[in-house]
């Protein structure tokens, strides 16, 4: 019998699922936050695995990141259910190691097939894996989009790392304060900023002072020998973010130039 772990956000699609998976010979267990998702993945090993992509409790993407390092669910089909399936979230979904995404609505009738037909086709570690590099298909309209998605899920990974801010160190309260304020700085002001703005240099320079904050005091907390694997791998993409959004406003200095 084939086992798939469902992380829901709302009782009625975990429910829904169940069902229609249960009565298709699945075996099945559902787990409510991206906390509670990575622990049982550090437990057990799933031969599916079925992501709601509003799960709350950190952040998801950082948690299906975490999922493809551990050796024995590198390789496990990861299926994403979402309000939405615009390019954009698909792009990202698939960045970070998703091979399918669903819309709610649709998801109980449809995912019975959908899961034996994965069971079914052979996997290849570098289709699931998130290679160097394979994050930066993060998509949308223009750089500024693009950005404000980076900046977004920046703030989502420190609020989920904030219940474990105590566990940083002496200095680790204070340095985590710089990332979350630096964050939400960036936001208000890509907030006010035109498509245009992007192309002049003193705005790019305040954001890559303002982003180099963030990577910094990251860097500072994750060399503190009492931090967990799960704040590691928070601190960690929140580098990864930082990079690209650096990467981002090169790309805009280039055009510019």
């Amino acid at each position: 019998m084939n086992r798939v772990l469902i992380a829901a956000a709302e009782v009625p699609m975990a429910e829904s699922v169940q069902a229609s998976l249960s009565s298709a010979g699945f075996q099945t267990a559902v787990v409510w936050n991206a906390s509670q998702l990575l622990d049982f993945c550090k437990q057990h090993a799933p031969d599916i695995l079925v992501i709601d992509l509003d799960l709350p409790g950190g952040s998801v993407w950082a948690a299906i990141q975490a999922i493809r390092t551990l050796e024995t669910l590198q390789a496990v089909p990861i299926v994403g259910v979402g309000e939405s399936s615009t390019q954009m979230v698909l792009d990202h979904a698939r960045s970070v190691g998703v091979m399918k995404l669903f819309p709610k609505a649709t998801v109980s009738h449809v995912l019975p097939m959908e899961l034996q037909a994965l069971l079914n086709q052979p996997i290849h570690l570098q289709e699931v894996r998130s290679p160097a590099g394979a994050i930066e298909a993060i998509a949308g309209d223009t750089a500024l989009d693009r950005l404000q998605t980076l900046t977004s899920e920046v703030i989502q990974l420190a609020d989920g790392l904030k219940l474990l801010v105590p566990t940083f160190g002496d200095d680790g309260p204070e340095l985590f304060g710089y990332i979350d304020n630096s964050s939400v700085a960036i936001r208000e002001k890509l907030g006010g900023l035109s498509d245009e703005g992007l192309r002049d240099k003193e705005i790019r320079h305040d954001f890559r002072n303002m982003i180099g904050s963030v990577t910094g005091f990251a860097e500072l907390i994750m060399m503190e020998e009492s931090i967990s694997d799960d704040a590691k791998s928070g601190l960690t993409r929140i580098r990864e973010c930082s990079r690209i959004f650096v990467d981002l406003l090169d790309q805009q200095k280039a055009e510019a130039a």
